[in-house]
């Protein structure tokens, strides 16, 4: 009803609660945790990899340890040479068994989305990443792979970030009727999901919570935005859950990281010609203004 509507948003709009949690001095980068990004693609057509690349940049500005692309061998290198502080694994088909098993001892969550690409492949690589044991953010390809073959998915511990046209196509995919904030929550219930429906109002919602910031920027309209956001979700998941955050607070934090990088870019630019990776860079004073004002 309208009244739990206007709790729920005053609630999202006071200062960010809970806060992240104290980062220990005396922590080295195997305390932070480990993300895998999984991303990337090379076709006839197309050549991608820029969105994981940006999505390990957000992570790392968010402070985790270690940071690994897995892609294939083609582009790996690129990616490397653009992000220098992470490491490499080669995906390809016959390597997908020991993905999985990377993902389940090594690292402390898996992305998996950005740039991926869609075909036979990048399915049997999500299907492999969806048996996993580790918490999930889903973003991008991943999103569209799984509209496309909702018989995969089997969610335990994930947060998918979809824009609007991938949310309309899972909620065809998965018979969901209507559109805005009840649709969010009956598929973040049917899917048991955090869902962040990424727009110029953002709305996140595990079905039974939810939470909204409204504070357009268009300073954030601009390429591998939803990529840098996914990052920050990925990089917090990395160091906090399930010890200390859940992953609708996880989801939360990280649409406000990302507005108040943007804004902090905003002030003293303007609001257009923003490139991703400048407020990128910004990720680290966010944090420790959102940290401030909690």
């Amino acid at each position: 009803n309208s009244k739990s509507k206007f709790v729920a948003y005053n609630i999202c709009m006071r200062k960010p609660q809970p806060t992240l949690p104290t980062r220990p001095i005396t922590g080295h980068k195997g305390t932070f945790g480990n993300l895998l990004v999984i991303g990337g693609h090379e076709s006839k057509a197309d050549l991608m990899f820029g969105g994981a690349a940006l999505a390990g940049i957000g992570a790392l500005r968010t402070g985790i340890g270690k940071c690994m692309f897995a892609m294939p061998e083609e582009i790996l290198k690129e990616a490397i040479e653009i992000v220098p502080q992470a490491t490499g694994f080669v995906l390809s088909e016959a390597s997908l068994g020991e993905l999985q098993n990377y993902a389940n001892k090594n690292s402390n969550c898996v992305l998996i989305g950005p740039s991926l690409g869609i075909g036979q492949f990048q399915k049997n690589t999500l299907e492999t990443i969806l048996k996993c044991e580790k918490p999930l953010v889903i973003d991008a390809d991943g999103l569209n792979l799984i509209a496309t073959n909702p018989e995969i998915f089997k969610a335990k511990q994930t947060i998918i970030t979809p824009h609007s046209l991938e949310f309309e196509r899972l909620l065809g995919a998965f018979d969901i009727n209507g559109s805005g904030d009840k649709s969010a929550d009956n598929l973040a219930s049917k899917l048991n999901t955090v869902v962040v429906l990424k727009n110029s109002r953002t709305y996140i919602t595990d079905g039974n919570k939810h939470f909204v910031l409204d504070k357009p920027n268009s300073a954030l309209a601009t390429a591998g935005s939803g990529d840098l956001l996914s990052g920050i979700i990925a990089g917090l998941t990395t160091q906090f859950y399930p010890n200390d955050l859940g992953l609708l607070e996880i989801a939360k934090l990280g649409v406000e990281i990302h507005s108040k990088s943007a804004e902090l870019w905003s002030d003293k630019h303007g609001d257009r010609g923003a490139l991703i990776t400048e407020i990128a860079n910004l990720i680290p004073e966010a944090i420790g203004i959102l940290k401030n004002e909690s």
